[in-house]
C-alpha cells in the first residue's frame, strides 16, 4: 500500500486555492481547502486524515492565522508537530519575523 502524502490548504480566496491545490496533486499530495483559522481547528478535530503539512496565505482576510501555530499547539498538543508553511505575497521583513515568531517552519512568498 502506498502512502498519500496529505496537505491542508488554508486560504479565504477560492481561486488561490485551487491552484495551489492542482500544483500540489501535480506533486502528489492530497489536498483538502479550508478558509479560516477556526476552520483548521475544526478540520483537524473532526478528520480522520491527518494532513503533512499545512499551506496558509497568512495575507487572507483572516487576522488569526498569523496566530494558528500558537492556536494548534494550545488546542491540540497532538497536531503541534504537522509543519505549518506560511504562503503568501507579502514580503515585509517584519511580517515574515512574526510568521516565524508565531510557530510558521517556513515562509514562501508567492
Amino acid at each position: 500500500m502506498n502512502y498519500v502524502r496529505r496537505a491542508l490548504i488554508v486560504d479565504s480566496n477560492p481561486s488561490s486555492a485551487a491552484l495551489l491545490s492542482m500544483r500540489l496533486n501535480g506533486y502528489g499530495f492530497q489536498t483538502d481547502q479550508v478558509s479560516s483559522s477556526q476552520s483548521v481547528i475544526s478540520y483537524l478535530e473532526d478528520q480522520k486524515k491527518i494532513p503533512d503539512i499545512i499551506i496558509v496565505d497568512i495575507a487572507s482576510n483572516d487576522s488569526k492565522l498569523i496566530e494558528l501555530p500558537q492556536k494548534i499547539k494550545f488546542s491540540l498538543p497532538w497536531a503541534d508537530k504537522i509543519p505549518i508553511v506560511a504562503f503568501t505575497t507579502v514580503s515585509h521583513r517584519q511580517f515574515v519575523i512574526d510568521a516565524i515568531e508565531n510557530g510558521y517552519a517556513d515562509y514562501i512568498i508567492r
